[in-house]
């Protein structure tokens, strides 16, 4: 939550010993212990993405739960003492944690024992971020629980403009919206196609958000390696993406827009596949056809219709 307006008067205010037990000082750590307890096989796929978490020796329960739950390489902080440290590490030896076959690195951080004060979670969540072997990564807080059967949702913007500067912020890219320099992708032409996303949630928002799958979604997703993969019998244009976000609906999948990512389509002369769909009845039947198969195809997969 960010801070109001008074809150610099109103600390500014308070004697300094009040705020030790809430606000995080240097007086607190003892020292960082990177790659505390690590497995790191087998070697990384490419494009990977890293799960960064932290936790403390009262949520090992939890932080096991959600590393089964992830099938990429995970970066957690821990917060403990020697003696909590020395038994964490012990349970995670005694678990499956250390036979599975996947990349996970437990750094450490040391409190001064004799300090009061809250737990320092940004400082463990830059440290496992900063030891993350991944360029990108994913934060999620301990008592989550990843799914394979979750589709992360990355608004797609257009813009009519064959230069346009690359925006670094969510307000950059939010003001250019508002001055007509990019709209969200297709809002003109086929609205429905990202309709669900609900940008008008999203520009508003700095938390994830679950959306309902309607028919002709076609959002760009970050997925689980084992989603349905896209139907190699839709090619050309029509239905080649549509065919896949529907099988992750009738699959059980999720949908969750992430808050501070986005992709921007770039204006290009129209395909010779697009020319085609407009222009041949027979090309538009025969998708319709291949469409209905797909579809019964999908009801008998997975017993639902669609």
């Amino acid at each position: 939550m960010p801070p109001t307006d008074t809150e610099p008067e109103a600390l500014a205010q308070v004697a300094p010993e009040t705020c030790q037990a809430y606000l995080p000082g240097p007086h607190q750590i003892v020292r960082e212990l990177p790659r505390f307890v690590c497995l790191e096989r087998p070697a990384l796929e490419t494009g990977a993405v890293t799960l960064i978490t932290a936790f403390t020796p009262d949520r090992l329960d939890l932080f096991l739960s959600l590393v089964r739950s992830y099938e990429g390489p995970v970066s957690a902080a821990l917060f403990a003492n020697d003696e909590e440290a020395d038994r964490v590490a012990q349970a995670l030896a005694e678990t499956s944690f250390a036979r599975r076959h996947r990349r996970v690195c437990v750094h450490l951080l040391m409190p001064d024992g004799l300090a009061p004060g809250a737990v320092p979670i940004n400082r463990l969540r830059n440290l496992a971020w900063d030891h993350a072997p991944t360029p990108w990564v994913f934060h999620v807080d301990v008592d989550f629980e990843a799914s394979n059967r979750t589709a992360f949702v990355v608004p797609a913007f257009e813009t009519p403009q064959y230069r346009l500067p690359r925006f670094g912020t969510k307000a950059a890219l939010l003001e250019a919206w508002d001055l007509g320099l990019l709209r969200p992708f297709r809002m003109d032409l086929w609205p429905v196609a990202h309709r669900p996303t609900d940008y008008h949630r999203w520009s508003g928002t700095t938390d994830p958000y679950a959306i309902d799958w309607q028919p002709d979604y076609e959002p760009y997703l970050l997925m689980s390696p084992h989603a349905p993969r896209f139907d190699e019998r839709f090619s050309g244009f029509g239905w080649n993406k549509v065919s896949q976000i529907m099988e992750l609906h009738v699959s059980h999948h999720r949908f969750v827009v992430v808050p501070a990512a986005w992709v921007i389509h770039k204006p290009h002369t129209p395909s010779h596949d697009l020319a085609a769909f407009r222009s041949d009845p027979g090309y538009r039947a025969c998708l319709q056809a291949l469409k209905e198969v797909f579809q019964s195809e999908l009801a008998q997969r997975y017993g639902s219709g669609v």
